[in-house]
């Protein structure tokens, strides 16, 4: 269920799933804690848990903006 509700994310929001941080990442458009959510190009497992985290259905939001801000609900919990 996982690899299936990760790629409707990714074809939803056009975003790429990255399944682990990089130490030697030099974009900084990918591997940034700080940049805005609507210029996020990617998402990591840890992006995907705190969304289970909240969204234990996984039900596929209604916008990229909503992605994030439920990403973020979990993240805080």
């Amino acid at each position: 269920m996982e690899h299936n509700l990760i790629k409707q994310i990714e074809q939803s929001f056009g975003l790429l799933f990255i399944n682990e941080k990089s130490q030697n990442n030099l974009c900084f458009a990918t591997d940034n804690d700080s940049l805005k959510d609507e210029f996020k190009t990617t998402f990591t497992k840890d992006d995907f848990h705190n969304f289970l985290k909240v969204n234990a259905h996984g039900e596929i939001p209604e916008s990229v903006k909503e992605f994030w801000e439920i990403v973020k609900k979990g993240k805080d919990a």
